[in-house]
C-alpha cells in the first residue's frame, strides 16, 4: 500500500501526527503479513517433508515383503508421523490464548532460530 501523503494545505500539527500514525500502523500490517506468509512457508515444507517420507515408505512397501525391510520403512513411517505429530502440537500451541504453555520437544527452539 501506498502511504498516506497530506496536502501542505491540509497540514495540522493534529492531521501531521495522525497521518503519520495511519502510515506507522499500515506499515506494522504489512510487516504482519510478510511475517505470515513467510510463517506458513516454514509450515507447509516441515508438513511436507515427513509427508514425503511416508509417501516414499509406503511406495517401497510394496516392491518388498522382505520383514527386516518392511520393519525398517515402517520405523521410518513412525518417525514421520511423530514428527508431523510434534509440529501439529506446536502449531496448536502457537494459537491458543494462554502462551504460557511450554512447546513440545525442541520446537521452541528452532522455530525462535528461524525468525
Amino acid at each position: 500500500m501506498t502511504p498516506l501523503v497530506l496536502p501542505p494545505a491540509g497540514q495540522t500539527q493534529e492531521t501531521v501526527y495522525l497521518t503519520e500514525s495511519l502510515n506507522a500502523y499500515q506499515q506494522q500490517i504489512e510487516q504482519l503479513v510478510e511475517r505470515e506468509r513467510a510463517f506458513n512457508r516454514f509450515a507447509s515444507h516441515e508438513l511436507r517433508t515427513p509427508l514425503m517420507v511416508m509417501k516414499g515408505a509406503l511406495t517401497l512397501l510394496g516392491q518388498s515383503q522382505d520383514p527386516q525391510f518392511v520393519e525398517k520403512q515402517r520405523q521410518r513411517m513412525l518417525t514421520a508421523v511423530n514428527e508431523m505429530t510434534e509440529y501439529v502440537e506446536t502449531l496448536l500451541s502457537l494459537t491458543r490464548k494462554n502462551r504460557r504453555r511450554k512447546l513440545p520437544g525442541n520446537w521452541k527452539k528452532r522455530i525462535s532460530g528461524s525468525w
